[in-house]
């Protein structure tokens, strides 16, 4: 039961990000960065401005920046299809596919 549902959530993690699963990364800043140059490098024909790779870690009011944003939204949109909420503490400790996976059995479980 556990296996299948990592595959689940590591199959909806990579197709969230739009990258390919046999990519073989777990870690969810990277892999979040890994979108982010996918997308860039699709949108400028293989070619990516430095520029653009450094306003990704420029911070907002709330001293957040893209990556951070994006992965948080990633999050959110797991704990949402599998129908879990992770608390605070358990957010700041999930950094990689698998924390995602036992923070969602200890996750306060809801309904939408």
């Amino acid at each position: 039961m556990r296996n299948l549902k990592k595959l689940k959530i590591e199959k909806e993690v990579f197709s969230l990000l739009g990258l390919p699963e046999s990519i073989g990364e777990t870690n969810l800043e990277k892999l979040v960065i890994i979108s982010f140059k996918t997308l860039l490098l699709s949108q400028q024909g293989q070619k990516i401005n430095p520029k653009q790779l450094i306003s990704l870690t420029k911070v907002d009011c709330h001293n957040t920046n893209a990556i951070i944003q994006k992965k948080a939204l990633l999050v959110m949109a797991i704990e949402k299809k599998f129908k879990f909420h992770l608390t605070d503490d358990q957010y700041d400790k999930c950094s990689d596919i698998g924390d995602l996976v036992n923070f969602s059995k200890k996750g306060e479980l809801y309904e939408s």
